[in-house]
């Protein structure tokens, strides 16, 4: 009897176990389910973020290499100085180009190394068109800076003149120290005056004295400040102030002179105590004067006389003699070159 009750309690101690085993791993599991279903999201999320950069570069290298996106159109515009080749060859645009391996902003970088690119606006048309468009730069005079630059109307200096490069009738300008234009300082200050000196060579040529007395070079004095020189190599002392009120006493003086039959050598109307004064020196048939002269030659030769209207008007400065004679050759051919363009039809 002993025995019996002894095997009843070990079958209910046995069951009672194995129930609340049973308990226990439901709740295990429920727990682990519960668990699983609030981080799944994030499992999913990192999924995702390992997932989508293998995708996205699988992507792109399948397109960087389709033919769906190859260039078969290229379309050039605003170029006149450059042929359409030059443009290409610039942008280094090859056959079977892919347009979305394309860097945009390194063709754009490699046209303006052009110095007659001013600008260079490159945009991609998918599929399968790129589109350049130019901006060149208008050359409005040429700099002697020991050699001949062109510059244009914001003063920027932006090529060396070279045999062959259209003059167009350009104006010279000179007085401009080169050391300024190379030294990041001086470099805004140099360019004001390009531009003033352009806007000047401007005033100059839409005004009527410019029919009688075509221009051929704009010099800047720091002291002295503004001086025209013709192609007649008459030189005209502005200085400083309205150089439109200047310029119509001008032409009374020329139209004045031409009814004479004379011709002036020098006209000054720099005079800072009466800016309505204007002195001139008249040019003769034995004044040494007369012949033609270039900006960069000395004007007063050794040992010789000033004559009685220079001591009228006060002498007339020598111009300083560059020691480099292969830019002064240089300036000469560029200034007869402006000449002849100017003179024959």
């Amino acid at each position: 009897m002993k025995t019996r009750m002894q095997n009843v309690r070990t079958r209910a101690r046995t069951k009672q176990r194995l129930t609340l085993g049973a308990q226990r791993l439901r709740g295990a599991f429920v727990f682990v389910i519960g668990s699983a279903w609030r981080i799944l999201p994030y499992l999913l999320v990192a999924v995702l973020v390992m997932a989508v950069p293998i995708l996205g570069v699988q992507a792109y290298r399948y397109m960087v290499t389709s033919e769906h996106f190859t260039l078969r159109e290229l379309v050039i515009e605003g170029n006149k100085r450059l042929d359409n080749e030059e443009v290409r060859a610039l942008a280094n645009i090859s056959e079977g180009l892919n347009l979305l391996a394309l860097d945009e902003l390194i063709v754009k970088a490699d046209i303006e190394q052009h110095p007659w690119v001013r600008r260079a606006d490159v945009n991609v048309e998918l599929p399968e068109r790129l589109r350049i468009r130019i901006t060149e730069r208008e050359a409005a005079a040429l700099v002697a800076l020991g050699a001949m630059y062109f510059a244009d109307d914001r003063g920027v200096v932006f090529k060396r003149w070279e045999v062959g490069d259209p003059l167009d009738g350009l104006p010279i300008i000179t007085g401009i120290d080169r050391d300024s234009l190379e030294q990041d300082g001086t470099v805004e200050s140099a360019e004001n005056v390009i531009r003033d000196a352009v806007q000047l060579a401007k005033t100059y040529s839409r005004h009527p004295v410019s029919e009688l007395l075509p221009l051929g070079e704009v010099h800047h004095d720091r002291l002295m400040g503004w001086k025209i020189v013709t192609v007649d190599s008459m030189e005209v002392q502005l200085g400083t102030g309205s150089v439109p009120e200047k310029l119509d006493r001008l032409l009374r003086v020329v139209q004045d002179l031409t009814k004479r039959g004379n011709t002036a050598d020098v006209v000054r109307m720099d005079d800072s105590i009466d800016p309505s004064r204007v002195a001139v020196r008249v040019r003769t048939i034995s004044d040494p004067t007369s012949e033609p002269k270039t900006k960069l030659q000395s004007k007063d030769k050794q040992g010789s006389a000033k004559s009685a209207d220079d001591k009228k008007i006060g002498a007339i400065q020598p111009q300083r003699q560059p020691a480099n004679t292969e830019h002064v050759s240089e300036l000469d051919d560029v200034r007869t070159r402006t000449q002849r363009n100017q003179i024959l039809p």
